[in-house]
């Protein structure tokens, strides 16, 4: 794992963007992502939005969602399409939402379904180029949560959680899924999250993996967590 610090919260996104960039720039057809939502993902949309890249060639997927309405303010791809997709015209097939609206079993079966069809395979399963995910002050990543760490181990693409942490049933990539990524890439950002940054480097240093963060983080081949105070 490695750690990227950045003087500040919007330094630490614009490098996140620029890395982001930087793979979209590399990759020889499409280019695959997943996104998480959250507060960080509301200020990493309009800095990506900025960069100049060809937005046609994204296929863009979600790490996870709650169950909920499209219009829900609780949506991460409410804000995904309002901060991103609206503003650069993506739209159509190319982008695959998470329906938080069906049931959760039946959207977790579909979305697996249509990242089948729509990603290239390594290891003969779904590989995105890029997963962006954030960590919760309690550990979780995606919408993998201390108390459901078997969808670490589970052997679908997406899978659907319960947890006593929230309100909401939620889909979620899955930890086989975001381990095949090529590369993953979280924000860590504001004075509030510098104890969760100091507790994963701590814990990934002592391979202790009793965390959905530190499972990812540290079982990951290629991650950089971009943190910024």
């Amino acid at each position: 794992m490695k750690v990227a610090r950045s003087d500040g919260a919007s330094a630490a996104v614009a490098a996140l963007a620029d890395r982001i960039a930087e793979l979209a720039e590399s990759a020889s057809g499409d280019f695959c992502i997943a996104f998480s939502g959250g507060e960080s993902a509301k200020s990493l949309y309009p800095e990506l939005a900025r960069r100049r890249l060809d937005f046609s060639r994204f296929k863009i997927f979600f790490a996870d969602e709650r169950c909920v309405f499209p219009d829900s303010p609780d949506s991460n791809y409410r804000w995904a399409r309002e901060l991103f997709l609206e503003p650069l015209k993506i739209r159509g097939g190319r982008v695959f939402r998470l329906r938080g609206e069906d049931c959760p079993v039946d959207a977790a079966e579909a979305a697996s379904k249509a990242a089948a069809e729509n990603l290239p395979s390594a290891g003969g399963f779904p590989q995105f180029d890029c997963v962006v995910l954030g960590i919760g002050p309690d550990m979780h990543t995606a919408s993998i949560f201390p108390d459901t760490m078997e969808l670490l181990d589970s052997p679908k693409i997406y899978g659907v959680c319960h947890t006593k942490s929230s309100e909401f049933w939620r889909i979620t990539l899955t930890g086989k899924a975001i381990l095949n990524a090529r590369e993953i890439l979280a924000p860590v950002l504001g004075e509030s999250k510098a104890p969760v940054l100091s507790r994963l480097e701590a814990s990934v240093a002592a391979g202790d993996f009793s965390t959905p963060a530190a499972a990812v983080f540290g079982r990951a081949k290629n991650c950089t967590v971009f943190a910024g105070f």
